[in-house]
């Protein structure tokens, strides 16, 4: 497949950029399909219906201490960022 998009056009653009264009717009047409069923979090998925499996799976968020969804602002998770090793080493990479 990556052959033919290669191949296609008038030579306009370059081969790797025709295989760049097609494989972005393609992702951005599935963009709001996936968006629609993707859900939020456990607790609003449509196919954790049956039986315990909505609570298993929350079981596994707790386990990890990942958590489903606040909106809460908390400070300590702003200090938490900034006291972050990781939060700085984009400057080192590209700087």
């Amino acid at each position: 497949m990556s052959w033919g998009i290669g191949q296609a056009g008038d030579g306009s653009i370059h081969a790797y950029q025709g295989i760049f264009l097609f494989i972005g717009s393609f992702s951005l047409a599935f963009t709001p399909l996936v968006w629609y069923l993707l859900p939020n979090s456990p607790t609003t998925a449509k196919f954790l219906r049956k039986g315990d499996d909505r609570l298993i799976a929350l079981e596994r968020l707790r386990e990890n201490n990942t958590g489903t969804k606040s909106s809460e602002w908390k400070w300590s998770q702003v200090r938490e960022t900034y006291r972050d090793p990781k939060t700085y080493m984009w400057a080192a990479m590209y700087l």
